[in-house]
């Protein structure tokens, strides 16, 4: 009821705009600017050139789902989409042994950017970090 109150009142004071397009954003979403633009453009590039050949086959070529699932609204966590890349999950085979740290990268950055999703980058780094095991 609170909710429903606060888009009435931003509604009336001209918020509308602002309020329906923080409301479309995806949850997780990050409107901070991105640190190394020249090295998010390339990972886009090189991602943006990798997906067809080794995700579209099973998340479909605009990543709604096939035999995987759909990719949208779903990779906000680096650590989680890594290691499900590199060690698989349910239908997910493991493709950490045949891709680089960089081609992981790149791959995660442009899904984490395409199709409404803004999570940012995912650097060579990241993905090494992630990919140590995990000790129990």
């Amino acid at each position: 009821m609170k909710t429903k109150s606060y888009v009435i009142l931003a509604l009336t004071v001209g918020l509308g705009p602002t309020l329906i397009a923080r409301a479309e954003e995806p949850a997780g979403a990050t409107n901070a600017p991105i640190q190394n633009v020249q090295l998010f453009s390339q990972l886009m590039a090189e991602g943006r050139a990798a997906f067809p050949q080794v995700c579209a086959g099973c998340h479909g070529p605009q990543a709604s789902g096939k035999v995987g699932p759909a990719l949208r609204k779903n990779l906000k966590e680096i650590r989680g989409a890594v290691k499900v890349v590199v060690n698989g999950r349910n239908q997910m085979p493991p493709v950490g042994g045949t891709l680089s740290d960089r081609e992981i990268a790149a791959i995660l950055t442009y899904i984490r950017n395409s199709w409404d999703n803004r999570y940012g980058l995912v650097t060579e780094e990241d993905v090494h970090e992630f990919r140590k095991p995990v000790g129990f």
